[in-house]
């Protein structure tokens, strides 16, 4: 698996200066500044391309997921929903298709790693949960898995605002109040010790 700090390419949403013009110009200098080359992918809804485009696995490799979130179900949240073939095809992109349910936003990867919350399970409900790990293992090309709670008060149940990985073998939490929700505190402590 390709750690997000190795991808080979970074690609923004258009509708990243259109939506957020003042930090886009900030966010522009700063790439240019550290010599990252960018471009734009062409006619997306939403500024979070994370969240819906096929996810990096190897050089030349993507897999593409159904990005179909519970918390884009009302239907004033539909015409968010960028058309991620569409988006493909007009940058020679050719992902492997997967028919999980899942926002890129709720996977955190090193190497040969990979942290989600628990909320992929709900989201699948058709797929036993054993056959479930099988099939992302394989997608992601990972020997291991890990599952966290999803935050109480995160409506987009996604872990990359909870931890990330540093190295292979050190990540780093996001830092919650002493008195926020303290059994989802110990449950996503006690689940990143066993893991």
């Amino acid at each position: 698996m390709i750690p997000d700090n190795t991808t080979n390419y970074l690609y923004l949403a258009d509708t990243l200066p259109k939506k957020y013009p003042t930090f886009y110009e900030r966010f522009e200098k700063i790439l240019k500044e550290c010599k990252i080359d960018f471009r734009f992918l062409p006619n997306t809804k939403d500024v979070w391309a994370v969240d819906y485009m096929p996810i990096q696995v190897r050089d030349n490799h993507f897999v593409q997921f159904v990005y179909d979130p519970d918390y884009l179900k009302p239907k004033k949240y539909r015409n968010t929903i960028s058309d991620v073939d569409s988006i493909c095809r007009k940058i020679a992109m050719m992902p492997v298709k997967s028919g999980i349910v899942l926002d890129g936003g709720n996977v955190t990867r090193s190497v040969n790693k990979v942290i989600m919350t628990d909320k992929i399970f709900k989201e699948n409900p058709g797929i036993e949960e054993r056959q479930l790990i099988k099939d992302l293992q394989n997608l992601f090309e990972v020997d291991k898995l890990f599952f966290v709670p999803k935050d109480p008060a995160d409506f987009t149940g996604h872990a990359d605002g909870m931890v990330r990985f540093v190295d292979e073998d050190t990540v780093l939490i996001n830092k919650y109040q002493a008195n926020y929700e303290p059994q989802f505190q110990l449950s996503l402590r006690m689940a990143l010790h066993r893991a």
